[in-house]
C-alpha cells in the first residue's frame, strides 16, 4: 500500500527575510505569503497549481475540510455552502501572491529558494533530502481558517488492500 497526505512546506529563510513567523490561521498565512512575494526577484509567498484537476481538488480541499466544510451531503455532491465559498475566496486572495504552475515545476521553483509556502506530498521530501536546497525549510501541517482550530489534509493511497485473512476481508469470488 502506498499512503500519502499533503502537508505544507515553507521556506524558513524567506520566512526570516520577510520578518515573519508560522502562520496560526489563513488571514496570517496571506498576510505571511504577501509580505514574501514583495521580497521581489521572482519570489511568490505561495505555489499554486495550475490547470491540473488530478493535482488542484488535493490543494483546495484541505482549505474546505479546515473551514469545517465539506463536499458531500446526504451522499450527494454539494458545493453551495458557506464554507466552501469561503475556502474558494480564500484560495483566490492566495493565489494574487502565488506563482501558479504546475506541480512539478512549483517544486523545482521551492528548491530554487523562489517560493514561500507550497503544499505537496512525502514524494517531494524525499526529493529534498537526496538534493538538499542552499536554504532552510521545514514542514507544516495544514493551517486551519482560525487560530485555535485544526487544519485539515488530503490522503490519497495509490494502491488500498484488505489482507485476505483480516476480520473485513471477503473470500475471493470464484
Amino acid at each position: 500500500m502506498v499512503l500519502d497526505s499533503r502537508i505544507i512546506y515553507f521556506n524558513s529563510s524567506l520566512l526570516e527575510q520577510a520578518n515573519a513567523k508560522l502562520p496560526d490561521d489563513w488571514q496570517e498565512l496571506l498576510e505571511t505569503c504577501r509580505k514574501i512575494s514583495a521580497l521581489g526577484d521572482d519570489i511568490s509567498g505561495f505555489g499554486a497549481n495550475s490547470a491540473e484537476p488530478h493535482r488542484l481538488y488535493k490543494k483546495f480541499l484541505p482549505f474546505v475540510w479546515s473551514a469545517g466544510g465539506d463536499i458531500m451531503e446526504n451522499g450527494k455532491i454539494k458545493i453551495d455552502t458557506p464554507e466552501i465559498e469561503r475556502a474558494l475566496e480564500f484560495y483566490a486572495e492566495l493565489t494574487r501572491c502565488a506563482r501558479i504552475e504546475t506541480q512539478r515545476h512549483l517544486e523545482d521553483a521551492f528548491i530554487e529558494g523562489k517560493i514561500g509556502f507550497l503544499i505537496s506530498g512525502g514524494w517531494f521530501l524525499q526529493r529534498l533530502i537526496q538534493n538538499p536546497p542552499e536554504f532552510e525549510y521545514q514542514l507544516a501541517e495544514m493551517i486551519p481558517e482560525a487560530k485555535g482550530n485544526a487544519g485539515w489534509s488530503f490522503a490519497g493511497g495509490e494502491y488500498l488492500v484488505i489482507p485476505y485473512k483480516s476480520k473485513t476481508s471477503r473470500p475471493p469470488k470464484s
